[in-house]
C-alpha cells in the first residue's frame, strides 16, 4: 500500500507471504488449492469513523485479555479470514488458533494496530506485534525465551457493527527467523 502526497509516493507498506513462498521453493509446502471465498458485506449504509475504529479496539482488547470468546461479538457467524493460515479460516478456527497456539506460545503477546485507510465498510490497519516465546512450541520451534517483533497488515470488511471478512498478512518468515536466532 502506498501513501501518495503531491502526486509522489511518500510512504510504502508491504507485507508479503514470504514464508509460504519459501516453503514452496524448498518443497515443504504447496500452493493453496482453494481460492478465498468472498463473504457478502450487505453494505447498505456508510460508516462513521467511530464505527470503523471499533473493530480495532475490540481486536486489541481480545488479544490483551487473551479472550478468544470475544471473537463471537466481533466477527459474524459466516466470518472468513484470508491469509497465511489458509484461504478461508472460519471464526471458530481463528478463535482456536489464537487460544491454542499463539497465546500459549507467547503469553505476553501484544499487538498495536494503526488504521491508515478506511472507505465505507473496508478498513485497513498496519500492525506491530511482539511477544516473548516462553510457552508452547510455535511453528515447530521449542520455546527459548526469545523476544520477537513482527509486522502485519489487516484489512477488514464490516457488516453492521461486526467484521464479516478479514484479509491478513503477517511477516511469518521474519518471525520464524527470530525464533531460530
Amino acid at each position: 500500500m502506498f501513501e501518495v502526497r503531491d502526486a509522489r509516493i511518500a510512504g510504502h507498506w508491504m507485507d508479503a507471504a514470504l514464508l509460504s513462498a519459501y516453503l514452496q521453493m524448498t518443497g515443504q509446502g504447496q500452493p493453496e488449492a482453494e481460492p478465498p471465498r468472498p463473504v457478502p458485506s450487505g453494505r447498505s449504509r456508510g460508516y462513521t469513523a467511530a464505527e470503523q475504529q471499533a473493530p480495532l479496539d475490540a481486536y486489541t482488547a481480545m488479544v490483551a485479555r487473551h479472550d478468544a470468546s470475544m471473537a463471537q461479538k466481533l466477527y459474524t457467524d459466516d466470518y472468513l479470514q484470508h491469509g497465511p493460515f489458509g484461504p478461508n479460516v472460519t471464526r471458530e478456527e481463528f478463535e482456536a488458533g489464537n487460544r491454542d497456539i499463539v497465546w500459549k506460545a507467547m503469553p505476553d503477546i501484544s499487538i498495536q494496530l494503526t488504521p491508515f485507510l478506511a472507505d465505507g465498510e473496508l478498513i485497513a490497519y498496519r500492525g506491530l506485534g511482539q511477544g516473548t516465546h516462553t510457552g508452547a512450541e510455535l511453528f515447530g520451534v521449542p520455546p527459548a525465551g526469545r523476544h520477537v517483533k513482527f509486522t502485519g497488515t489487516h484489512i477488514v470488511r464490516l457488516r453492521g457493527d461486526r467484521v464479516c471478512e478479514h484479509w491478513l498478512q503477517v511477516d511469518l518468515l521474519g518471525l520464524l527467523n527470530q525464533l531460530h536466532s
